[in-house]
């Protein structure tokens, strides 16, 4: 019996695998301890061992790959914090609270130890690692047929940056991005400033559209009349001879009109 689990740890291309009759309750929280501690803790506190278990006996574990900065881990946490002193109950319960938040905010909680890894969280177990051992052509660990169960769930992946100061710094607003372009001039400099020629929309008086023309361009129509053909308007106006020495109309301009001859 027990909650057994299994972890692998490969730098260089050579792979070594523990396990741990008990761990499987709480293993997946020492990842917080991050990569380069974990390189030194796990053979201390795990058995070395030279194949993984079936995947319905591994309850818990995880795999650092430092080749290719990757983590893969499963398991769940069931502890007994009534029974552990308070400072430890104290120390511990941020990481519990961000690992029951989900993966990844338990990534982000732990990422200061993670710097440039992809972490994985695979519910096959160490089916997911044997995967990885094949992939890799790793074949001084022995692993069980494959059995985890189908899910329509896919493995959850967070990958966490290189420099977190690096992140900082880049969100920083720099001083070259707060300056003023000097193309660009600001609405005090535009006060009091000469309009350009160049510009279309401040044209001069010379540039004016066609529409407004100056009185030297009137139509010829808009003439004075003359002295001559004022004084034959009021004549027009004023003698009933006038009127029968006007112009014929277009009615007239054919053929004489015929007045009827009195016979008697």
């Amino acid at each position: 019996m027990g909650h057994r689990a299994n972890v692998v740890l490969i730098e260089r291309g050579i792979a070594r695998a523990y396990s741990d009759q008990w761990a499987a309750l709480a293993c997946t929280l020492s990842l917080e301890d991050g990569a380069a501690k974990l390189k030194k803790s796990v053979p201390r506190l795990y058995e070395p061992t030279t194949e993984l278990m079936d995947w319905a006996f591994a309850e818990g574990g995880f795999l650092i790959d430092y080749d290719e900065r990757r983590c893969i881990a499963f398991g769940y946490v069931d502890l007994d914090l009534e029974e552990m002193p308070d400072d430890y109950v104290e120390e511990i319960r941020p990481t519990l609270e961000a690992f029951e938040a989900g993966f990844p905010a338990f990534v982000a909680h732990i990422a200061k130890g993670w710097r440039g890894f992809t972490m994985v969280w695979d519910r096959r177990g160490v089916d997911a690692f044997a995967e990885h051992l094949a992939r890799r052509g790793i074949t001084t660990i022995r692993t069980q047929p494959l059995s985890a169960p189908k899910r329509k769930t896919r493995p959850v992946e967070v990958i966490v940056d290189v420099s977190e100061s690096k992140t900082k710094r880049a969100r920083k607003p720099t001083t070259s991005a707060l300056r003023v372009p000097a193309k660009e001039a600001t609405v005090e400099e535009q006060v009091g400033k000469k309009p350009s020629s160049r510009a279309p929309s401040q044209k001069t008086p010379s540039q004016k559209t066609p529409s407004q023309k100056t009185p030297s361009q009137k139509a010829p129509s808009q003439k004075a009349p003359s002295q001559k053909a004022r004084h034959q308007k009021a004549i027009s106006k004023k003698s009933p001879i006038a009127k029968s020495a006007r112009k014929p109309t277009a009615r007239s301009s054919g053929s004489p009109r015929r007045h009827p001859v009195d016979t008697e």
